[in-house]
């Protein structure tokens, strides 16, 4: 494609160069006449208002006129087709899938189920960006329709994932319905990426293979399932909140926020009449403080697990971006 480019811009530099010089000397004027003559003869345009005088400018007019428009046309008619050969392609690689993602930050999901549909309509809901990996290439419509970008390919190779720019991503979601193909995609990631791992194992018996793989989380959807069927049987109250707060579509969201820069000290029933979102548990370390007292202080360096709604959400989040702000203005000073 390229050398198709450069070839008629080629062809266009010599018609001009030959008219201009050309012109200049058979008829005695200046180079940008010369050059606006040559342009005006190779495109017939013809205004009249200048004409040559000499049988050697009369040569040089039939000449250009009988190759250069050849030449004109035929510039126009490939550069024409390089533009919609380009886009062509570019559509159709996007359509099916095998477009290569150029942006960062990202999440990317390996593999498409019920599992990987979910977390890719959560994502979009917060919005994330979010490429995900079609082995089979059967599904990147639906993936589209989602608001996510398809990559098709195999999600072993590695170059499906560069496909999926997984070098410079944020996070990666591994969701493969076999296990092994799920902890060997771990062992890939981690050795492409600096991006959070987070692979879903069908099996429990597979969750600490997993850990050892390298994966920063671990997901048992099976188990996690069937506990939430068991309380749906006895405990439908607690199966519906979970059900609930476990997505932001309710309404009701759970979120984790760091505290590294919130109000050190601030007591848990402080921050829930600043902010109205209930801390339901603080990480500490490797120690997760379940259902904190109120008056339990934030710790500097603490993750706190909230329950919220997007307002008082984006409460709890102002006030450690405010915290964040007013420790650096301090600092200025």
């Amino acid at each position: 494609m390229r050398g198709r480019a450069l070839r008629v811009l080629l062809m266009l530099v010599v018609i001009f160069l030959f008219g201009t010089f050309s012109f200049a000397r058979t008829e005695n004027i200046s180079f940008f006449d010369a050059a606006y003559w040559t342009v005006i003869t190779c495109t017939t345009v013809g205004y009249g208002d200048i004409t040559p005088q000499t049988p050697l400018g009369k040569l040089v007019s039939i000449i250009l006129v009988t190759c250069g428009l050849g030449v004109y046309g035929y510039a126009a008619a490939s550069l024409g087709g390089l533009l919609i050969e380009g886009r062509v392609k570019s559509t159709l690689e996007e359509v099916f899938g095998l477009k290569r993602y150029e942006k960062g930050r990202h999440v990317v999901i390996i593999g498409w189920n019920p599992v990987a549909e979910e977390a890719a309509s959560e994502l979009a809901a917060n919005g994330y960006d979010v490429v995900v990996v079609d082995e089979s290439g059967e599904h990147v419509h639906e993936i589209r329709g989602r608001g996510a970008v398809a990559v098709r390919g195999d999600a072993l190779r590695e170059a499906t994932l560069r496909n999926a720019n997984v070098q410079d991503a944020a996070h990666v979601l591994i969701a493969l319905n076999d296990d092994s193909r799920a902890i060997m995609a771990t062992l890939l990631c981690k050795r492409l990426t600096n991006a959070r791992v987070v692979t879903c194992i069908n099996s429990r018996d597979h969750v600490e293979l997993a850990r050892h793989a390298g994966a920063d989380e671990v997901v048992s959807a099976a188990t996690f399932g069937g506990r939430l069927l068991a309380s749906a049987a006895f405990e439908p109250s607690v199966a519906k909140f979970l059900n609930d707060v476990s997505t932001a579509a309710f309404g009701y969201d759970i979120a984790e926020l760091p505290a590294a820069d919130a109000a050190a000290g601030k007591t848990v029933a402080a921050f829930k009449e600043a902010t109205g979102a209930l801390i339901l548990a603080i990480r500490r370390g490797d120690e997760l403080l379940m259902n904190p007292p109120l008056d339990a202080k934030i710790e500097k360096g603490d993750v706190l697990v909230v329950l919220g709604n997007r307002e008082e959400l984006e409460r709890a989040r102002g006030l450690i971006s405010s915290s964040r702000h007013t420790k650096s203005d301090a600092n200025k000073h």
